[in-house]
């Protein structure tokens, strides 16, 4: 086909499904992850977090100026090496190992560990950065998983 790939009519239809109700999942997302990340931020196991979202982001006037949401996707860096980070990952019980982002479900990716520092500096990427995305579920029960995980290093 030169045009491209043609979505076939389940496809279609089951995209038309699912933006029907993305405002409002959009939102519920950012609401958890805002308070998943302040939430980090005060943890005395996490070093750094990553979300425009909150303040103490290098680039939140920014964001401010150009965003009117802020999204589920966002990054720490635990205190710990590389083995303890990775405990605390396989300890998560409602976080899944992402194979792509974007469902409804909360997700969590280490995408810094195992990193050396050239690789780590040529990528942008901080040694120990943990990617999550925080899903629909109650956010009660993410931040108390977040928690039990990170008592652990």
């Amino acid at each position: 086909d030169l045009l491209g790939s043609v979505m076939d009519p389940h496809q279609a239809w089951l995209l038309i499904r699912g933006l029907r109700t993305l405002p409002i999942r959009l939102k519920q997302h950012q609401e958890n992850a805002m308070q998943v990340a302040r939430f980090l931020e005060q943890h005395s196991k996490v070093e750094r977090v990553l979300y425009p979202g909150l303040s103490s982001h290098p680039q939140y006037k920014l964001g401010r100026r150009q965003m009117s949401g802020y999204s589920g996707l966002l990054s720490f860096v635990p205190r710990g090496n590389d083995e303890a980070i990775r405990r605390m990952v396989n300890a998560l019980r409602y976080f899944q190992r992402c194979p792509s982002w974007g469902g409804f479900e909360s997700l969590v990716a280490a995408v810094g560990v195992g990193l050396d520092d050239d690789t780590a500096r040529r990528l942008a990427i901080p040694r120990g950065l943990v990617r999550i995305h925080v899903g629909l579920e109650h956010v009660d029960t993410l931040i108390a998983d977040l928690d039990q995980a990170l008592r652990q290093l």
